[in-house]
């Protein structure tokens, strides 16, 4: 491969998929306790691990659902650009209330492939703008069962910063389109809602 292909490569896996610092990996810094996190939230088996204290990938299996880099506990596994500015520009422009559901929820302002994909950092960030409401499916039925375990081990993380009183009052949690909060809406955000509804109507 040339460097030119080389460069193409890994900025098309930059931009697509996440990536991994083996330098800041657990198993790289030592081998006594391995760390299998990511080998085992991975619904694609894009990770594994020859021997101790090495860590392979075959990026073209991934399918970007974010979970290696929200269950990562060193930090090691970088979010893919796309979907980094995709939850940057969530934060950065939330204000208040927050809706966030993954593909098979109900229509909201952030939907996620995955929302266990979701770091908990962000998690608690925007609790301290509004209540997050967090809308998934049927998860004993989905087919990406890691998702919930990811789920449930960053709402976790979010409830040990926060605190309890603050976590109940801030995050909500549910399987019920009908329980979301009311809200009222900007004349823009109307119209955008407006649009991504009559949009998912039309491809259905």
């Amino acid at each position: 491969m040339s460097l030119w292909q080389e460069y193409l490569t890994r900025k098309l896996v930059f931009e697509s998929h996440p990536s991994l610092n083996e330098k800041h990996c657990l198993n790289h810094l030592q081998t006594r306790h391995p760390c299998t996190a990511c080998i085992d939230i991975c619904p694609e088996n894009v990770f594994s691990m020859p021997h101790p204290g090495s860590m392979e990938t075959d990026w073209d299996l991934c399918t970007d659902c974010g979970l290696c880099v929200s269950i990562c506990p060193a930090r090691a596994v970088s979010p893919a650009r796309l979907q980094a500015e995709k939850l940057y520009a969530c934060a950065s422009h939330c204000t208040g209330d927050i809706i966030i559901s993954c593909k098979s929820g109900s229509v909201s302002d952030l939907t996620l492939e995955n929302p266990g994909a979701i770091p908990w950092e962000l998690l608690c960030f925007l609790a301290l703008q509004g209540i997050v409401t967090i809308v998934t499916g049927s998860c004993p039925d989905c087919e990406k069962k890691t998702c919930r375990s990811s789920l449930d081990q960053t709402l976790a993380q979010t409830r040990a910063f926060l605190g309890d009183e603050m976590y109940r009052s801030r995050i909500h949690c549910t399987q019920d389109p009908a329980s979301l909060p009311s809200r009222l809406y900007t004349r823009r955000e109307a119209m955008s809602l407006a649009l991504r509804r009559t949009g998912r109507t039309a491809s259905a």
